[in-house]
């Protein structure tokens, strides 16, 4: 998660084929053409103060054969902006600097509302010099779909940091982006992540996601807590969006 890490999905191609409901490679960015972008806005309400709020707005700027190039330019409440390139893997997980493996590791049925849907799990191990990641994906082949993702994230000493989990919850919702109904899956979200000698921080709640939107994000509403005791709101909305 950006800060958190934080991490999403999703036409028919025939009445033979699936529904593909994945989410896009490239961080959610594959598939699109340059210029496509999105506008998202971050309210954070800690407790007992006033909201913060961020504004920002992603441009894919450029499509290589490996790798894609974003620009991202925010801007707070005061009108602060600041601009920030970022590389992302055009295909897979692995970040510059990773080695990954992925393996089989066999199939289960989950639930999604009264639907079981058969998948097939995934377990991906990322190294660094900097710690290792570890993904375990839970994909069902009809429809196409990610049913269930969790992420751990381990320091270069081997302790657990953050781990993050994501349950779909619905294959059939809209939100409405800038006027437009835009088609989503509804995820269950829950994050942990140590803190030395405290508590777990814990951030739970619920996340929208489309392909139809770069990036993925569509809509989130969580809240943080720690040892019981709310620390803050968060919402982000996306607020307009372009594809190329």
């Amino acid at each position: 998660m950006r800060a958190l890490t934080f991490v999403c999905l999703f036409a028919l191609l025939g009445s033979a084929e699936p529904k593909n409901l994945l989410p896009r490679a490239g961080s959610g960015w594959a598939g699109f053409k340059t210029g496509s972008s999105v506008k998202l806005k971050l309210v954070q309400i800690p407790k007992g103060q006033n909201a913060r709020v961020t504004i920002w707005t992603t441009t894919l700027k450029e499509v290589g054969a490996k790798q894609l190039t974003l620009a991202t330019v925010a801007e707070n409440v005061l009108q602060m902006k600041s601009e920030q390139k970022t590389i992302v893997p055009r295909e897979g997980e692995a970040q510059p600097g990773e080695k990954a493996r992925t393996e089989i590791v066999g199939d289960e049925i989950l639930l999604v509302g009264r639907k079981r849907l058969k998948c097939k799990q995934t377990r991906t191990k990322l190294r660094s010099a900097t710690g290792r990641r570890v993904i375990n994906d839970w994909i069902a082949t009809d429809p196409r779909v990610r049913v269930k993702r969790v992420m751990q994230f381990y320091d270069k000493e081997g302790a657990l940091t953050q781990s993050i989990t994501m349950v779909l919850n619905s294959l059939n919702e809209t939100r409405t982006v800038a006027a437009k109904q835009i088609p989503c899956l509804r995820y269950r979200f829950l994050m942990r992540q140590k803190v030395k000698g405290k508590p777990d921080i814990e951030e739970v709640g619920t996340v929208y996601t489309s392909r139809a939107i770069p990036g993925n994000d569509v809509y989130m509403d969580t809240k943080v807590r720690q040892g019981g005791v709310a620390l803050m709101d968060k919402r982000l909305h996306a607020l307009a969006f372009t594809t190329k």
